[in-house]
């Protein structure tokens, strides 16, 4: 009995401590989940989130008439190109205009992209915005307008906070009926609109995703205040009206700096600069005054605005010189220097270029254009045009500012427009693509008698050069005379051009290392067969009731005479100097040569009449050219005394 009650007694006490074990364990539980909730406190849960409002309607407003017509329609709307490829933009969470956040798209890459911007990863998501419809700016409002007015599509504004995109770069996706337009900026939405509008005014097709960064941080477009003459009754509405058509054309072709020439003091100057102050940041457009110091001109900078100077210690300004020293102040200032000398010549920069460092690059614009030799001539050469561009984007020159004094004015701002927008893209199918609409196969011809007709003067250049003629500057669409194409210097080689000047080529001088340089003959070979081609085409070319087209035909054909006029006195001198070297029947083929010169100076003349009337420098030149050529025939008799 003893044994069963020790053993009883021993068995409680087992179940006991079990017991005492299992509150212990329980208590030790309670205690790590009290710890656990204070130091780990749940996260509260999210409210849902609000549904994502609709985008806003588009603004009934209807835009303003569009800018005047380029060279692809004949109607007179604005000159219309396409644009260059960027990289894609990372997924950053994008902010809708009136809409709620939305991922970015992943863009897809297109065969020529501008390098990624280095060391820059994915930013972070940025603050929501929202805004109304009547918050945009008149320019994106107009810009919008139009593309819905071609299209019933949704339009959707998203910005980005990518800054590889820069201030104007932007990227659109297009997914049925809803076109959405990325940028960081309202300018990045008004080029990516206007891309959009200028593709659907050409019939051509929108790409489904596309992006676009400047190839060159400043894009200028020089003019005259004297084109806002007073006498035009221009009063201030008036004024305002065409100010912003201005800026509408050249936002259109990418354009981001207007700059002004000025005397400082035309009566509609201060106008004139009111205006484009208040109406100008809209379009993206920096207007810059290039004018003497004069009171109007100082109180402009007083107020910020930039003027161009040519002294190069006034404060706060764009120091523009002709001498390529002038890189010197590029440490400290921004500088302006001419392209090509006054001309345009070739698709090559400057030579000076070589010697300024890359790290001042950003701060060189270079100024010029179709001026000089083409001043009024036809200029349009989208190739030419585009091979410039690439270069400049190549050597991170910080600006061109593009001066056209060729014909039409707008032609040339067409053809760096196209480049501008893709510096890198088959222009010429662009062009034919373009032309064909209104001409059908003979879109082709008419691209080829233009191109041909612009490269004639250059071809004159690269043989008779850029210097100065007297102190004067080099106008050789006026005529040289014969002399002259023994004493001038052909181009540089430094602009890798290699050309044999008359002299040299008579006397198969050595002085090139160049195998491929050019003799005098070629040039003239090169001349015949340009004019011959321009003028081929030309005849077979319908006219057109456009004024602009009228004009484009009749100055490609006063290119297309003053080529052949220029290849006859090439060859002219050619035979002159053969004859003054002792080749007596060469002397014959000179005075024929001339002769053939003077006729084709006529048929330019008529050419001239029918562009600028009957009173025009090339009426007045063809005496010059009549009375040359007597004077060498005479020279031939027997009665004659040979230099």
């Amino acid at each position: 009995m003893w044994h069963d009650g020790f053993g009883q007694v021993i068995a409680m006490q087992r179940e006991t401590a079990l017991a005492l074990l299992g509150v212990v364990v329980f208590i030790v539980l309670v205690l790590i989940a009290y710890a656990t909730q204070i130091f780990h406190p749940p996260k509260p849960s999210m409210p849902p989130a609000p549904p994502p409002s609709q985008a806003t309607a588009a603004s009934p407003a209807t835009p303003s008439t569009p800018p005047p017509s380029a060279p692809s329609q004949p109607s007179g709307s604005a000159l219309q190109n396409p644009i260059v490829a960027t990289p894609s933009i990372p997924e950053t969470p994008p902010m809708s205009v009136g809409q709620a956040r939305q991922p970015a798209p992943s863009l897809a890459s297109h065969p020529t992209v501008l390098p990624s911007v280095p060391g820059v990863g994915t930013p972070p998501s940025s603050p929501p915005i929202s805004a109304d419809e009547p918050l945009l700016n008149e320019a994106v409002r107009w810009a919008k307008a139009i593309v819905e007015q071609g299209r019933p599509w949704q339009v959707r504004l998203f910005t980005v906070a990518d800054p590889r995109m820069g201030q104007e770069g932007f990227a659109l996706t297009l997914n049925g009926h809803r076109l959405k337009v990325y940028a960081r900026t309202p300018i990045g939405w008004l080029y990516g609109l206007l891309e959009v509008a200028d593709r659907l005014s050409n019939g051509e097709e929108i790409p489904p995703r596309w992006r676009w960064t400047p190839p060159i941080a400043e894009r200028g477009w020089v003019e005259a205040v004297s084109s806002f003459s007073p006498t035009q009754g221009l009063f201030t509405s008036r004024l305002r009206g065409i100010i912003r058509e201005r800026l509408r054309s050249l936002a259109r072709q990418r354009f981001n700096v207007w700059v002004l020439e000025s005397n400082g003091q035309e009566p509609v100057l201060p106008t004139l600069l009111t205006e484009v102050k208040n109406l100008s940041p809209l379009y993206g457009v920096r207007v810059v005054l290039w004018a003497p110091m004069t009171p109007t001109v100082r109180a402009w900078q007083s107020q910020g605005g930039t003027v161009v100077s040519r002294d190069p210690y006034l404060p706060n300004t764009i120091l523009a010189a002709n001498d390529p020293t002038a890189t010197k102040w590029l440490e400290t200032k921004v500088v302006a220097l001419p392209l090509q000398d006054g001309h345009l010549f070739a698709p090559t920069l400057p030579p000076f270029l070589k010697t300024v460092p890359h790290r001042w690059r950003s701060r060189l614009i270079l100024v010029g254009g179709p001026e000089g030799a083409h001043e009024g001539l036809f200029w349009f050469d989208p190739e030419g045009a585009q091979a410039l561009v690439r270069a400049m984007r190549d050597e991170k020159v910080g600006g061109f500012w593009l001066r056209v004094r060729s014909v039409p004015v707008l032609w040339g701002a067409a053809a760096f427009g196209t480049a501008f927008r893709d510096p890198d893209g088959d222009t010429e199918r662009l062009w034919r693509t373009r032309w064909s609409r209104l001409w059908g196969q003979r879109a082709s011809l008419w691209l080829t008698a233009f191109q041909e007709a612009s490269r004639i003067m250059p071809d004159v250049l690269t043989l008779l050069g850029t210097a100065p003629d007297g102190g004067f500057p080099f106008r050789p669409q006026w005529g040289v005379p014969l002399p002259l194409f023994f004493s001038r210097r052909p181009l540089s080689s430094d602009w890798d051009i290699a050309v044999l000047s008359v002299p040299d080529s008579l006397q198969k001088a050595r002085t090139l290392e160049r195998a491929s340089a050019l003799a005098a003959a070629d040039i003239a070979q090169r001349l015949h067969r340009r004019s011959e081609m321009v003028l081929g085409a030309l005849s077979q070319l319908p006219d057109s009731a456009d004024p602009e087209w009228q004009q484009a035909k009749r100055a490609a054909t006063l290119n297309g005479w003053l080529g052949k006029h220029f290849a006859f006195k090439v060859e002219a001198a050619l035979a002159w100097g053969r004859f003054e070297a002792g080749e007596r029947a060469a002397g014959a083929t000179a005075v024929m040569a001339l002769d053939n010169a003077v006729r084709a100076w006529q048929q330019a003349v008529v050419a001239a009449d029918a562009l600028y009337g009957p009173n025009n420098e090339w009426a007045r030149r063809l005496a010059w050219w009549q009375q040359e050529a007597r004077q060498y025939r005479a020279r031939l008799s027997p009665a004659a005394t040979l230099p």
